[in-house]
């Protein structure tokens, strides 16, 4: 029974001891001020002096960034609809939507040609999809409508060569 009991010291000066008794299965740590085991607490740390520089984490490595890849517009070798039926199908959609409006021939000339480049893109990026050809065509007439006028009406100029940009670029 006697080595069931342990002592603890609460500080050496005065003597103090105070008879504990514990079980061999609780480990016990005997400090001079303590006895640390099973549901107490160590004593707080002593306060660190700091510095008077401040303190910088180091730095991290640079995080490599990934290379932008270009980006692939797919091109069919032969155009599912020739320039010139798609011009002459543009031409009547143009003076359609723009009934009683600029009459530049310069204007219409530039929006068709951006509308051909367009169409054409689009139309090697829906095959490249896995689109058919025969059901592209099937609904020729709505894609155009989609893509150059979405509104009803046709979109500005500088639109359409936004439109050409952004495919020229991989955007």
């Amino acid at each position: 029974m006697e080595d069931d009991l342990y002592q603890l010291t609460i500080d050496k000066e005065e003597d103090v001891v105070i008879p504990i008794k514990s079980s061999r299965d609780i480990p016990i740590v005997t400090y001079d001020f303590c006895i640390v085991g099973i549901n107490t607490f160590l004593p707080p740390p002593s306060p660190v002096q700091l510095s008077e520089e401040p303190v910088t984490p180091p730095e991290a490595p640079p995080v490599p960034q990934p290379v932008p890849q270009p980006v692939v517009i797919p091109q069919l070798a032969q155009p599912l609809i020739s320039d010139d039926t798609r011009r002459s199908l543009l031409y009547n959609r143009y003076l359609l939507l723009n009934l009683g409006g600029n009459e530049d021939l310069q204007r219409m000339v530039s929006i068709i040609d951006a509308q051909v480049i367009v169409e054409r893109d689009v139309e090697a990026a829906l095959v490249d999809d896995g689109f058919r050809p025969n059901s592209i065509l099937a609904r020729y007439r709505e894609i155009q409508g989609l893509i150059h006028s979405p509104q009803g009406e046709l979109l500005s100029e500088c639109t359409y060569h936004s439109y050409v940009t952004q495919i020229r670029e991989g955007l």
